[in-house]
C-alpha cells in the first residue's frame, strides 16, 4: 500500500528532508520508527517500532516482517519494540511497552522494511547517520523525518510544528540546489520560482521537478552552474496566492528542499533567506546552511506571508 508525503514540519529533535510516494489508509499494524545506525553496535542497538491500531490486541504471527514471521503473541492497541537484541533495547523503551527480540537487520545505507499479512506497511528510509532514527510524523503529512536521538515507544513528532533548526540539505554530488524565491501574485505575466545552486559544482537539473502541494509538476532542465540562480517561469505547478508548499524533488524522488509561504502581495516575491535575483530581496541574505527559526516562521517585513523551509525529508515508501 501506498502513501504520500506532502507537507513540510519538524520539531525542536527532528531535523528533517523527503521522497514522494503515494498515500494509504492507515493500518492495524504500521511501522512507525526504526533505528537504522544506533550509537554503538547494530546488532545490539538496532530497533522498529510497531503501532497497533486496531480496537483490540492482534497476534503478530498475522505478520511477517521482510517475510520472517513475527512472534506468536497478543499485543494490545499501542506500541511495541521489536529489538535485535532486546535486554539492551528495553533500557531504552518504556516500561509499558513490549519489547520482543527478532530477527533483522537494518542497512546503514537505507533501506525497506515491508510488512505483510493481515496488512501490508512498508517503511523506506535513505541514508542514516549514526545516533539518529526515522520516524512517521503523526498527522495527515504521512511523511517521515530523520530524528536526532530517537523515540521508541512514545508518540512521534507531529507534522503541524515549525521546525527550530532548519538545514539546507547535500545531495551526493558537490552541490546545493535550494528555492531561494517565489513570486505567488504578479502584477502581469507567470507566476516563478527561483532555484540557485549553491554548490561548487555545476548541476545536471535532468530528472528534477518542482512539486506544489496539490500534486502539480514542473520539469527542471538543462543545467546550473556553480552559484548560479535559475528562474523557472509557469509549468505546472501553481503557486497558490493564499498560501502553498512547494517541494523540489530530486531524479531519485527525493524531497531536497520545502518551503511553505501563508500569503502573498501582488507583486511581491517571497525570498526564502538565500541568495535571489529578486531586484529588493524581502530577506536579508543568509551565508550559512543553518538558519535558526527560535521556534517561529521567518516574517517578511514587506509580506503578509510566513514563510517556513523545513528540507530534510524522507518517504515512508507506502
Amino acid at each position: 500500500m501506498q502513501r504520500i508525503f506532502l507537507l513540510i514540519t519538524g520539531l525542536t529533535a527532528i531535523i528533517i528532508l523527503p521522497v514522494l510516494v503515494q498515500a494509504s489508509v492507515p493500518s492495524s499494524l504500521t511501522i512507525t520508527e526504526l533505528m537504522p545506525n544506533p550509537d554503538g553496535s547494530d546488532t545490539t542497538g538496532e530497533w522498529i517500532e510497531l503501532l497497533v491500531s486496531a480496537d483490540s490486541p492482534v497476534n503478530l504471527s498475522d505478520w511477517s516482517l521482510n517475510g520472517m514471521p513475527l512472534p506468536d503473541i497478543d499485543i494490545e492497541p499501542g506500541f511495541v519494540i521489536l529489538a535485535r537484541n532486546a535486554g539492551f533495547v528495553r533500557t531504552l523503551v518504556p516500561a509499558q511497552v513490549p519489547v520482543l527480540e527478532h530477527q533483522f537487520s537494518l542497512p546503514n545505507g537505507g533501506g525497506t522494511v515491508s510488512l505483510s499479512g493481515a496488512n501490508e506497511d512498508a517503511f523506506t528510509y535513505p541514508q542514516s547517520h549514526e545516533g539518529r532514527s526515522f520516524e512517521l510524523l503523526t498527522g495527515e503529512c504521512r511523511l517521515i523525518a530523520e530524528h536526532q536521538t530517537g523515540t521508541p515507544g512514545e508518540h512521534n513528532s507531529a507534522c503541524v510544528t515549525p521546525s527550530t533548526t532548519v538545514q539546507i540539505p547535500s545531495t551526493s554530488s558537490d552541490f546545493i540546489l535550494y528555492i531561494s524565491a517565489l513570486l505567488p501574485y504578479p502584477k502581469s505575466g507567470d507566476e516563478w520560482t527561483e532555484i540557485t545552486n549553491l554548490g561548487p559544482d555545476q548541476a545536471d537539473l535532468s530528472g528534477w521537478f518542482l512539486r506544489d502541494a496539490s500534486g502539480r509538476q514542473t520539469p527542471l532542465h538543462g543545467t546550473a552552474a556553480a552559484g548560479e540562480i535559475r528562474r523557472i517561469n509557469g509549468g505546472g505547478i501553481t503557486l497558490n496566492n493564499d498560501g502553498d508548499t512547494i517541494y523540489l524533488v530530486s531524479p531519485e524522488g527525493m524531497v531536497t528542499d520545502v518551503v511553505s509561504y501563508s500569503a502573498s502581495i501582488m507583486g511581491v516575491a517571497i525570498t526564502t533567506g538565500s541568495v535571489s535575483a529578486h531586484e529588493e530581496p524581502l530577506h536579508k541574505e543568509t551565508t550559512a546552511l543553518e538558519t535558526e527559526f527560535q521556534g517561529k516562521p521567518q516574517q517578511d517585513s514587506n509580506s503578509a506571508a510566513s514563510v517556513y523551509r523545513i528540507p530534510r525529508f524522507y518517504p515512508s515508501g507506502k
